[in-house]
């Protein structure tokens, strides 16, 4: 479990940068856009390479969205489930404290 805690974090990081990127890549675009525009000779090429870009941006940024949240999601799993087994492993000792005769129940006299 220690194992897949590190690859979630690592998960979500990269999938903070790759969102971080992303959204640069769309403000560089829209900030540009007039610049790149400019260009007469080669205005209908930049139009429709502008209009493939800005799908594809979407489509890394959803997509790093959705992998980040599933490593989150698997790493509060992991957490929980640790949680619970630690809290198990508990109870299991406070009950031996009781359990003086080791027969798995508790009895009048053991409290």
């Amino acid at each position: 479990d220690i194992e897949m805690l590190k690859v979630c974090k690592v998960s979500e990081q990269a999938g903070k940068v790759a969102m971080t990127m992303c959204s640069k890549c769309a403000d560089f675009l829209a900030q540009n856009r007039p610049a790149i525009e400019e260009a007469e000779s080669i205005r209908a090429e930049t139009t429709n390479a502008l209009a493939l870009l800005h799908p594809k941006i979407h489509n890394s940024t959803r997509l790093a969205t959705e992998s980040t949240q599933r490593a989150k999601d698997q790493r509060d799993r992991i957490v929980r489930k640790a949680a619970a087994a630690k809290r198990k492993e508990r109870r299991a000792s406070t009950f031996k404290l009781f359990d003086k005769d080791g027969d798995g129940f508790l009895k009048r006299e053991e409290l």
